[in-house]
This record gives C-alpha cells, sequence and structure tokens, in this order.
C-alpha cells in the first residue's frame, strides 16, 4: 500500500543561474513559494533529457529559499544545466528550470 501525502506537484525552480569562471561552474536557484521540499540540480550535453543527465546533488528546501550547490566542473564543451523540484511525497515538478553555459 502507497500513502501520497502531498498530491501536489510543486513550481518550477526560478531564477536557476550557471556562471563558467576560468571552467568552474557556478550553480544556483530558488525554490517556489509553495510545497517545495527539494531541489535537484543536474548537468548534461545539450542533447541530453533531465532525466538521463547526471546528477549533481539533491538538496532540503523551504519555499522561495535559494541553494548553491558547490561548484561543478564539467571539463570543455557546452553543457546544459537543470533544476527540478519535489515536494514531500516525492512528486516532481511538471518541468525544470534549465540553462545552457560553454567552457
Amino acid at each position: 500500500m502507497t500513502s501520497t501525502v502531498d498530491p501536489v506537484a510543486p513550481g518550477v525552480p526560478t531564477n536557476l543561474s550557471a556562471v563558467n569562471t576560468a571552467g568552474t561552474v557556478a550553480i544556483s536557484a530558488k525554490a517556489a513559494n509553495d510545497n517545495t521540499k527539494f531541489l535537484i540540480f543536474k548537468r548534461g550535453t545539450t542533447g541530453q533529457s533531465f532525466a538521463a543527465a547526471t546528477l549533481l546533488g539533491q538538496y532540503n528546501v523551504t519555499a522561495n529559499q535559494t541553494i548553491t550547490p558547490p561548484a561543478d566542473t564539467p571539463g570543455t564543451g557546452t553543457w546544459k544545466y537543470w533544476c527540478g523540484a519535489e515536494n514531500g511525497s516525492g512528486i516532481p515538478s511538471a518541468s525544470q528550470a534549465s540553462t545552457t553555459v560553454t567552457v
């Protein structure tokens, strides 16, 4: 038997930023002002999907909280960064914030 405490999907994270400085990418994003409990950061190629991308980290958050994970060093290339959200029941946001960076 499975129980869902919170059936409402959280909003898409806002203010996603990925800035390359000498091969190191600083990333941050803000949780929506809702039931978001986790922000999930991923990196991949521009041809990958969020599901197929490399997990950089999952962070506990509260409404409107900004998270800045440790900087990423992906190597030379063009990279796509995503930030998705989940509520306390593991229900994901309908989509993810994304941005592309060239290193």
